[in-house]
């Protein structure tokens, strides 16, 4: 996939500058309109399998209604993920 190709790049460029990839943390960020809870820990898994160390699920923008809603949603992820 495009996304391990670069995270390889990234890789290489960290070994290049003397740095330990394995500390190099890597963010992902998860849309709220992704679908599902079950379609958002999926792609935290995907991630997860190609690297990434942290997740981020954003709300904002993506349709999600009211701060209630959204932070209806915040939860539905942490449920998610546990």
């Amino acid at each position: 996939s495009h996304t391990r190709v670069q995270l390889e790049k990234l890789r290489g460029y960290l070994q290049e500058e003397s740095r330990d990839p394995e500390t190099f943390g890597v963010e992902c960020w998860i849309r709220s309109n992704l679908g599902e809870a079950t379609d958002w820990r999926a792609a935290v898994d995907t991630w997860r399998d190609l690297g990434a160390t942290h997740a981020t699920f954003y709300t904002s923008g993506q349709g999600v209604g009211s701060v209630d809603q959204q932070i209806e949603a915040l939860r539905g992820f942490m449920t998610a993920m546990q």
